[in-house]
């Protein structure tokens, strides 16, 4: 089974690092085959970056996802670009906000509360979200800490966790 995911968000968010981290944990630490695949935007002046991810036991032969298991949106309003990507069972997982048009497959994080809880930086939220996909996916007992080195982004990413 291969499991596909396309992370996405702004430049600034953090998504491409958060997608190296999530890649370098598997590849290292798994047997996992997987395979990568980055679009910068202009990424300085906020524009949109993606990331797509393909894990699984079987060979990938490709990077190309033409249909998704996960969309991870890193700034919460940037899944719906792809969200014709999103399969039928498929689920996203996004930063809070007041979106109007929350429907079951979308798993919303209340990022401000726990930043503020804690007193992260607000460039670590992307680290809370990764922590809790990587709890939806029940990877959490691979070593994140070793290839996590950050304090703050550490911390962040087991907030997700918990």
């Amino acid at each position: 089974m291969i499991t596909n995911i396309l992370f996405c968000g702004k430049g600034g968010n953090g998504v491409l690092y958060a997608s190296s981290i999530f890649c370098t944990v598997l590849f290292e630490s798994t047997n996992y085959k997987i395979i990568s695949s980055d679009i910068h935007g202009i990424s300085r002046r906020g524009g949109s970056v993606l990331s797509e991810v393909r894990y699984g036991t079987e060979p990938i032969y490709s990077p190309v996802i033409e249909c998704v298991n996960y969309i991870v949106d890193f700034d919460g309003n940037e899944y719906k670009q792809y969200i014709n990507r999103l399969s039928s069972n498929g689920k996203i997982l996004k930063a809070f906000n007041n979106d109007t048009d929350i429907s079951n497959e979308i798993i919303c994080i209340d990022l401000l509360s726990k930043i503020k809880g804690h007193n992260l930086p607000l460039k670590t939220s992307n680290m809370i979200i990764l922590g809790y996909f990587v709890k939806v996916l029940g990877l959490a007992n691979l070593p994140w800490e070793n290839f996590i080195t950050d304090e703050y982004n550490y911390l962040a990413f087991l907030l997700g966790i918990k």
